[in-house]
C-alpha cells in the first residue's frame, strides 16, 4: 500500500489539490461553519488573499508563524494561505496560556503571532514575554471574529488587509515540494513541555489521500462532521486532508456538543464522523432515543474507540463503518482498519515490531546479548517501528527530544527504531486478506491520554514540584470505570504536616490546563524511589484511588468543581459505578 501511495501523490500537495478543486468543482459547498458556507473556489480566493498579504509584509519560505485560533474558516484560510507561499504554520493550542503558551510560540522561533479576537485577552497577557525576530506591530497579527471588539493598538488588523488583495494563486504556490516543511503540531511526548513535531506537505497528503481512498472512500457528495481542533492531527489529517483530497465538503464546528450532534447531523445531512475516542463516550452517556439511529451518519473515522462500547455504539447510531486508526503526530507508522473489521486498529504496512516491556518497572525488556526480545503472536508488545529512508522519524524542532524518541541496537548493532510509547497486539479478524491486524492495548511510561490529550507526567510534576507545600510529586494515569485512557492522580509529599487544599486547587487550576489538572490526589507519607532515585509508579497505579487499598489520605476533583475534596465513601461507590460523570 505504501508503494501505491508514493506513485499516486507525485508532487501533490493539499494546496495543490485546494486549488485543483477550486477549478474542477469551483461552485460546489466546501464548508459550513455557523450559517456562513463557503465553496471551494470562494475558500481559495480567502486564502491567496491570505498569502498575498503574507506577501506584502515581506514573509518568506521558510518563515514561521504562531496560529492561535479556535476553529473556523478563517483558521484554515490562514494556514493553506501561509503554506500556498512555503510559510510554516505553529499550529498553537488555543486553551492554553502563561507559560505554556509562551513555550510553544518560543519553540518554534515564530517570526510573527497569527491570534483571533477570541483569544486576544490571553495574547495580551503574554505578550511582553514573547521574544520574536522583530519588534514592530506586526508581530501580532489580529483576525476578527464575533466582530465584538477592535484589533488591539499593539496589533495589525491582518483580515481588514487581507479584503484589499488580489484572490489569484500566488505564483509561489506552484513551486511547493512535498518535502517542504508546511506547519508544525504540539504533542506532549513522554517529557517536559510540548514539543512541535515536524509536519511535511508530503505527509499530510498521503494521510488525506490514504483515508480518502482506503479508509472512508470518500466521494464528493459526502459531508463531514468536523468537531476536533485543527490544531490536532486528527482533524486536520483526517477531516481537513482526506475532505481535501476526496472533493468532500465540510460541516465545522468550534467543539463538540453531544445535545446538538444529531439534530446537526440531520439538518446538514453529514454522513462522516470525525472522531476521537472520548467523543463516543459523550455520545453514549446521552440519554437513548427511540431516533437515535435515523440520522444521515454512514461511516466514522478515527482513534481511540475502544472494545467495550464499539459495537453499542455503531447498533445504537446506525453507523457501519468504523475506520479505527492507530499513529502518533510525530510518528513514523500508522495502522488502519480499512475493512471495517470491528474493535481492530487495522494493519500497517510499514515495517515494525512488537517487543516485550516490563510495565511495572517501566522499561524494555533485553536479552544476554542487549538486544530487544519480539513478544508471541497475541500477547501485547512496545510497538517500534524501523527507522530508514522510506520510513523518516522527523522528529521535533529540538533535536534533543528527537533523539529520546529513536531506541538504537534494537535487533541488531546500528539499527534504529521509533519508539511508540504503546501496546499493541495481534489480534485474529474476520476479513484479514492475508495481513496482520493489531488492537491497542495501553500507553506505557511517562505519559498518559485523558480528554483526548496526550498528559505528560513529568511536566505536570514540576509545575506541583513548584508549589511551596509539595516536596514531591509523583503523577500518573489511572482507569476510570465508564471513561476512555487514564485519570490523572498526584502522590504528593509534602513540606509541611498539612496540605492547604484550597490554596492548592486555586494554584493547579490556574498553572494547568482542564485536561492535564490531577482528579484525584493522594497524599503520601513516604515516597519510594529507585537506587537511581527514579519515582516508582508500578505500586501506586495498582493502588490507584482505593482508600482500603492505599491507606493514605485521598482527594478528588469532582466533575465541573475546581476544589479538591477528602474522597468520601458515597463518592467512592458512584465512581465506581462509572456513574461520576468524568
Amino acid at each position: 500500500m505504501n508503494a501505491l501511495v508514493n506513485n499516486l501523490i507525485g508532487n501533490k500537495t493539499i494546496v495543490s489539490q485546494i486549488e485543483r478543486n477550486a477549478k474542477k468543482q469551483s461552485q460546489n459547498i466546501m464548508l459550513i461553519f455557523e450559517g456562513e458556507s463557503i465553496t471551494w473556489d470562494g475558500f481559495n480566493c480567502l486564502a491567496n488573499q491570505y498569502s498575498h498579504t503574507f506577501l506584502s509584509m515581506g514573509l518568506e519560505k521558510g518563515d514561521t508563524i504562531a496560529l492561535v485560533m479556535e476553529n473556523r474558516i478563517e483558521f484554515l484560510a490562514a494556514l493553506i494561505g501561509m503554506n500556498k507561499i512555503g510559510v510554516i504554520a505553529g499550529l498553537v493550542n488555543h486553551n492554553l496560556s502563561g507559560d505554556s503558551l509562551v513555550h510553544c510560540i518560543k519553540e518554534i522561533d515564530a517570526q510573527h503571532i497569527m491570534f483571533g479576537e477570541e483569544v486576544c485577552d490571553v495574547i495580551f497577557e503574554i505578550k511582553q514575554d514573547i521574544v520574536t525576530s522583530r519588534g514592530d506591530s506586526c508581530d501580532f497579527l489580529y483576525v476578527a471574529d464575533k466582530n465584538q471588539r477592535k484589533a488591539p493598538e499593539w496589533s495589525f488588523c491582518f483580515d481588514h488587509s487581507a479584503n484589499s488583495k488580489p484572490i489569484t494563486n500566488p505564483r509561489q504556490s506552484a513551486n511547493i515540494s512535498p518535502e517542504d516543511r508546511c506547519c508544525y503540531i504540539y504533542t506532549s511526548g513522554t517529557t517536559g513541555l510540548p514539543k512541535a513535531s515536524i509536519i511535511k506537505h508530503d505527509r499530510w497528503f498521503k494521510a488525506g489521500l490514504s483515508f480518502s481512498l482506503f479508509a472512508l472512500r470518500t466521494r464528493k457528495t459526502d459531508r463531514y462532521y468536523l468537531c476536533l481542533p485543527l490544531f490536532h492531527s486528527s482533524a486536520l489529517f483526517i477531516g481537513f486532508g482526506s475532505a481535501a483530497v476526496g472533493g468532500a465538503s465540510i460541516f465545522l464546528r468550534r467543539k463538540f456538543s453531544a445535545s446538538n450532534f444529531l439534530e446537526e447531523a440531520r439538518e446538514h445531512q453529514t454522513n462522516t464522523f470525525i472522531y476521537i475516542g472520548e467523543l463516543c463516550r459523550y455520545l453514549m452517556h446521552r440519554p437513548k432515543l427511540a431516533n437515535d439511529a435515523i440520522n444521515p451518519i454512514e461511516k466514522c473515522a478515527g482513534n481511540g474507540l475502544r472494545p467495550d462500547i464499539w459495537m453499542e455504539f455503531k447498533e445504537r447510531f446506525g453507523i457501519e463503518k468504523v475506520a479505527e486508526f492507530y499513529g502518533s503526530t510525530e510518528g513514523n507508522i500508522a495502522f488502519m482498519n480499512c475493512f471495517n473489521n470491528d474493535c481492530t486498529i487495522g494493519f500497517s504496512p510499514s515495517k515494525f515490531s512488537l517487543v516485550k516491556y516490563d510495565v511495572l518497572n517501566d522499561e524494555i525488556v533485553r536479552n544476554e546479548k542487549g538486544f530487544c526480545r519480539p513478544v508471541d503472536s497475541g500477547e501485547p508488545g512496545l510497538l517500534v517501528a524501523r527507522i530508514n529512508e522510506l520510513l523518516p522519524f522527523e522528529g521535533y524542532t529540538n533535536k534533543a527530544e528527537t533523539d529520546k524518541k529513536i531506541l538504537r541496537d534494537v535487533f541488531k548493532r546500528g539499527d534504529a527504531y521509533f519508539n511508540s510509547g504503546d501496546l499493541i497486539k495481534q489480534v485474529k479478524v474476520k476479513r484479514s486478506l492475508g495481513l496482520r491486524h493489531y488492537q491497542f492495548v495501553d500507553r506505557v511510561g511517562d505519559t498518559f491520554r485523558w480528554k483526548g490529550e496526550n498528559v505528560s507526567t513529568n511536566e505536570v510534576e514540576e509545575i506541583l514540584n513548584a508549589n511551596d507545600q509539595i516536596k514531591y510529586s509523583n503523577v500518573y494515569g489511572v482507569e476510570l470505570k465508564g471513561t476512555n485512557g487514564r485519570a490523572g492522580m498526584a502522590a504528593l509529599m509534602p513540606n509541611l504536616d498539612t496540605i492547604n487544599m484550597d490554596e492548592l486547587s486555586d494554584y493547579i487550576a490556574s498553572r494547568l490546563p482542564t485536561y492535564a489538572q490531577p482528579i484525584f490526589i493522594r497524599v503520601l507519607n513516604d515516597m519510594n524511589t529507585t537506587g537511581t532515585f527514579k519515582l516508582l509508579k508500578g505500586d501506586l497505579k495498582k493502588q490507584a484511588y482505593h482508600p482500603s487499598v492505599s491507606g493514605d489520605q485521598i482527594y478528588v476533583k469532582q466533575p465541573s468543581d475546581s476544589q479538591y475534596v477528602p474522597l468520601c465513601s458515597y463518592f467512592y461507590k458512584v465512581i465506581e459505578s462509572g456513574n461520576a460523570g468524568y
